[in-house]
């Protein structure tokens, strides 16, 4: 009949989207990024927003003090230097843009997002993977961490791409390990604990 003949095309349609890789990140990247959107909307109109608080308010203090030194530290670092810099280097490119400076941040746990969806594709399936981003995308913890001035945001993503090159095709490769060290390095940079977890990684690589 006409109707089956109807369903079994959007059938067919829903199967061929289903099976488009670029079509499925790009929807985990738009729905995670439309959340965070609806939660800068509210966060906006909150007192912090401008206006950080403790970890937060250091870290923009820090950031503010190496754009006016061009870049340059004349102290010790009391904690790892990657994410004042990262931060130095937004305020060096939008200013004390609020909006840009947090839409920044929700754009990288996007793309975290759509990290957590290829490295589940790798190591379960892709339902699976589909199920683990919309948790990643909707878990509130993640959401406000990437809406502070904190660490996380980066730190995951450091981690999250670390594991896509482990988990790639050949993943001894030189292009893959270099992908991974550099990761690595960068994380260790942005929060050193990372350096209790050496020692799985390495047994994750032999493995």
């Amino acid at each position: 009949t006409e109707v089956e003949i109807s369903v079994s095309k959007k059938v067919d349609a829903a199967k061929e989207i289903y099976e488009r890789e670029w079509f499925i990140v790009l929807l985990i990247f738009g729905f995670s990024l439309f959340i965070k959107g609806i939660y800068l909307f509210f966060l906006a109109s909150s007192p912090t927003f401008d206006a950080p608080t403790l970890d937060a308010s250091t870290h923009l203090r820090w950031a503010e003090q190496l754009v006016s030194n061009c870049f340059s530290e004349p102290h010790e670092f009391f904690r790892a230097p990657i994410y004042p810099y990262f931060l130095a280097g937004l305020l060096a490119v939008v200013g004390k843009n609020f909006f840009l400076l947090h839409l920044t941040h929700f754009i990288i746990g996007s793309l975290s997002n759509v990290f957590v969806y290829k490295i589940a594709c790798r190591l379960f399936d892709k339902p699976t993977a589909l199920l683990a981003s919309l948790f990643c995308a909707c878990y509130w913890v993640l959401i406000y961490f990437e809406g502070e001035f904190l660490i996380p945001v980066l730190y995951i993503f450091w981690i999250l791409l670390l594991f896509y090159f482990l988990t790639r095709r050949s993943p001894c490769s030189l292009c893959n390990l270099v992908g991974a060290g550099l990761a690595f390095v960068l994380a260790l940079y942005t929060r050193p604990n990372i350096l209790l977890f050496f020692p799985l990684l390495l047994l994750w690589i032999v493995y």
